[in-house]
């Protein structure tokens, strides 16, 4: 059970839940399983959107940018970099070692992506998805 302000909502998902992750104003919360990315509102507990996969296989990890503006997300050998303010462009980046993507995190400043897979890999994002 998640508690979104004084709202508690229980969360059910196919085959379980993968991820949960805030977002840096703590008005998001992103909720995966193995197929889907969903976007709440932390205050309500209402789904506000769903992100599209596009790819059968389990979704490991997630993370929002500190701006809040994007979210990234491993599964598959690969990463999803969505941007959230126009909700559905999306980029995909395949792991450097082609191995499964176990989870992401963004730099403090926005620039960076590190991927957990047999091993750490970070991407340089600038000059990508909005980010400078």
């Amino acid at each position: 059970m998640f508690v979104f302000g004084k709202l508690p909502r229980t969360v059910h998902g196919g085959r379980g839940l993968n991820s949960i992750k805030l977002n840096p104003d703590g008005t998001q919360l992103a909720v995966s399983d193995n197929n889907n990315i969903s976007i709440w509102d932390s205050n309500s507990g209402f789904d506000l959107f769903v992100l599209p996969v596009g790819w059968q296989g389990q979704l490991n990890g997630g993370d929002f940018s500190p701006d809040g503006n994007l979210f990234a997300a491993g599964g598959s050998k690969k990463v999803i970099v969505w941007d959230l303010s126009p909700r559905g462009e999306k980029s995909i980046l395949n792991a450097n070692n082609g191995a499964r993507v176990r989870d992401v995190v963004f730099g403090p400043d926005g620039k960076w992506l590190a991927l957990a897979t047999e091993s750490l890999d970070a991407n340089d994002v600038r000059g990508k998805f909005g980010c400078e």
